[in-house]
């Protein structure tokens, strides 16, 4: 439950910070809302219950089917408010992927637990440790010499890093109720002050693979998700109410992803609003998508 929680502070996180946010705000944010994405993904991860083949079948159905079906609604959205035609914007999106747009996130996703599935299934133990050190370096250089690879591939080292990572540390999470509310509330207050910190100083960016100085970004993005993990943690806690409002979201981490952007987009194309009345509406946009899925599943479920 508490990872659902998690997961809708992180996506809403997603939402704002591709906002006008002061830029303090906006590094704060940027230091860990995508990588708990990713630590998320490590911590549910079991890596050695499906041989390879069965793995990448039952990801490719989890993550890129939906990929696809979302890609095409925006390749078909996103040219009418561009400045290209929508044969360069379509050509654009086959051959370098999505750019910023947050759905760059799927298929690196995919490409990191694939990366994070072969290293573990490597039985040499020296050969498998010595590749928990490879992969950060891999992304390292590839930022260093400054090569930028098309579908955001340059980061996908990285992100497998993290995901292994989170695979072995997440058995911290898997009892939340040992940590008692005076120790929840510091070791909260903690890792806010050690990512405040580091952010403030440096931008982490792993759309652009941007992850350099390496150790204080990696130390805040750890903390950064150790902070939305124990603040969901205190929230399922003590409000029921916030915890059914933040479960619903997170629970719809990947239609947020792909419309809530789209939907800022258009509400600034056709109309001029505040920036209280603009989000709002997105709520509502995105709720009505919501339950607009939750119909078609249905109907296609009783087919």
């Amino acid at each position: 439950m508490w990872l659902d929680v998690a997961k809708g502070m992180a996506i809403i996180l997603v939402v704002l910070g591709h906002s006008s946010l002061p830029a303090v705000l906006n590094r704060f944010i940027f230091a860990f809302h995508m990588p708990f994405f990713f630590f998320a993904s490590g911590y549910v991860s079991v890596f050695n219950k499906y041989n390879l083949g069965d793995y990448v079948s039952r990801k490719a159905k989890v993550l890129l089917l939906p990929f696809l079906r979302y890609s095409i609604i925006n390749l078909l959205l996103q040219p009418y408010v561009s400045d290209m035609t929508y044969q360069e914007y379509w050509m654009r999106f086959l051959q370098e992927g999505w750019l910023g747009v947050p759905l760059w996130f799927v298929p690196v996703l995919f490409l990191a637990l694939l990366l994070a599935k072969i290293v573990f299934m490597i039985e040499s133990h020296v050969i498998r440790r010595l590749m928990y050190i490879v992969l950060p370096i891999m992304s390292i250089v590839l930022k260093e010499i400054d090569l930028w690879l098309p579908w955001n591939i340059s980061v996908v080292p990285y992100a497998s890093f993290l995901i292994i990572i989170a695979n072995w540390g997440g058995r911290l999470f898997n009892t939340p109720d040992k940590y008692k509310p005076r120790s929840l509330f510091l070791l909260i207050l903690i890792c806010l002050a050690v990512t405040s910190g580091i952010s403030y100083f440096w931008k982490l960016d792993m759309c652009w693979n941007i992850i350099l100085p390496f150790v204080p970004l990696l130390i805040g993005a750890i903390a950064g998700s150790v902070f939305l993990s124990l603040l969901a943690i205190l929230i399922v806690k003590y409000n029921k109410l916030f915890t059914r409002v933040l479960q619903a979201i997170g629970k719809e981490t990947f239609l947020i992803l792909a419309f809530a952007e789209i939907t800022i987009v258009y509400l600034n194309y056709f109309f001029s609003l505040n920036s209280v009345i603009k989000y709002a509406l997105l709520v509502v946009v995105l709720y009505v998508l919501s339950l607009i899925k939750k119909y078609l599943l249905l109907a296609f479920s009783k087919n």
